[in-house]
């Protein structure tokens, strides 16, 4: 083992420590995600996505190329991108049989990445207790493929802190009621926690 001083760059990631703050972003993976698609002069878009919730549709496109833009979203989101979780789990159910409209929400998200290539996660240290803090949401059948519905949460450590862990996913049953879709969002987040 070797003692490499503090981590700068890993895994497609920028890491910067100044002063009890560690800042995280990923502007050159995204750049190379842009690059790949040809996307680098692409315009900004300010909102992840513009998606629609049916899909009209029928013309099917590259599943190869779509797969491997989802797949670069899912690391991008995974690692310090929370903010198209939502879209990119959204895109992810229709990997097996794309279609256009699929694959211009995809380029819209690219987008948006390439608007705020500037958003990171800061880690600051805090003299305060730490304190863990968690939101949970759930919208009822949203889905309108099999009315099941949508459940998201995260948590931080510190109020108006980053958030640490996050997940939005399709629930495992339909839910009768609203109610009843909370209360399995909030299910999953206890677990979480």
């Amino acid at each position: 083992m070797k003692d490499l001083g503090k981590i700068s760059y890993f895994l497609g990631i920028d890491f910067k420590q100044i002063n009890g703050v560690v800042q995280m972003n990923q502007k050159r993976y995204i750049l190379k995600v842009l690059e790949r698609f040809n996307m680098s002069d692409c315009k900004p878009r300010s909102t992840p996505c513009e998606l629609k919730l049916q899909c009209n549709s029928e013309d099917t496109v590259d599943p190869r190329k779509y797969r491997e833009i989802i797949g670069s979203l899912i690391y991008a989101m995974t690692c310090t991108r929370p903010d198209i979780s939502w879209v990119v789990r959204k895109l992810s159910q229709h990997l097996s049989n794309p279609n256009v409209e699929d694959l211009v929400t995809a380029k819209h998200v690219l987008r948006y990445l390439k608007g705020t290539l500037n958003y990171e996660l800061c880690f600051r240290k805090s003299d305060k207790g730490l304190n863990l803090i968690a939101a949970s949401d759930s919208d009822w059948a949203s889905s309108v493929e099999d009315r099941r519905s949508t459940t998201g949460y995260c948590f931080s450590l510190t109020e108006h802190g980053p958030v640490i862990s996050w997940k939005s996913r399709k629930q495992p049953s339909v839910a009768l009621s609203t109610c009843e879709a909370e209360y399995m969002g909030l299910a999953a987040a206890t677990q979480k926690s």
